[in-house]
């Protein structure tokens, strides 16, 4: 949708393609990295989307979040025109991306998740096959609602200590060292 956001890419020797059926035409396998699950099926799904360039015995893999039932049905639809599809929501952030350390929960066929595995370790070294289409997404957002259970649990503790009368960026750094305090010593047993 916009050449100045693959202008990187393109100048390390991507090609760019004018449609993503243009992208997909051709390919063994397309990575799908997308921001809502509407835009997952208009991608895959549109006359002029992914779905529409790949050949029989290719494989969509969507590294988005994504709702599980969004990837059962996407799944369905790529199956019977021959294409396999994987959820593989990724975790770790765009440090993670940059850094190539994201965790990959990938939810699929075996077989084919074994295919594309070596892949998949190119993005991070923590990839894991969660089982059937769709648990992916279901690792990924037990895996949300942990992080924020967490912050919410923190900012609560937080504001204890505040009420308490504590400095609040006294008692940040107090936490901040006992956490990595904990991470080491986890790390030595």
């Amino acid at each position: 949708l916009r050449p100045e956001a693959a202008a990187q890419l393109i100048e390390d020797g991507a090609n760019w393609a004018d449609s993503a059926r243009g992208a997909a035409e051709g390919a063994e396998a397309v990575f799908l990295s997308l921001p809502a699950p509407p835009d997952v099926e208009k991608v895959v799904t549109a006359a002029d989307g992914v779905l529409a360039g790949l050949q029989s015995g290719a494989t969509i893999i969507d590294l988005s979040t994504n709702s599980p039932s969004m990837v059962r049905k996407l799944g369905e639809i790529a199956a019977a025109k021959g294409v396999g599809f994987l959820d593989a929501p990724v975790s770790g952030g765009t440090r993670g991306a940059r850094e190539a350390t994201l965790a990959v929960m990938v939810g699929g066929d075996a077989d084919l998740y074994a295919r594309f595995e070596p892949v998949l370790r190119a993005i991070g070294p923590n990839v894991f096959h969660t089982g059937g289409l769709g648990t992916g997404n279901v690792a990924k957002l037990i895996n949300n609602q942990l992080a924020f259970i967490n912050m919410m649990a923190m900012n609560e503790a937080l504001m204890i200590g505040a009420k308490a009368g504590m400095d609040l960026v006294l008692l940040r750094d107090i936490v901040r060292a006992d956490r990595k305090s904990t991470r080491l010593n986890s790390s030595h047993t």
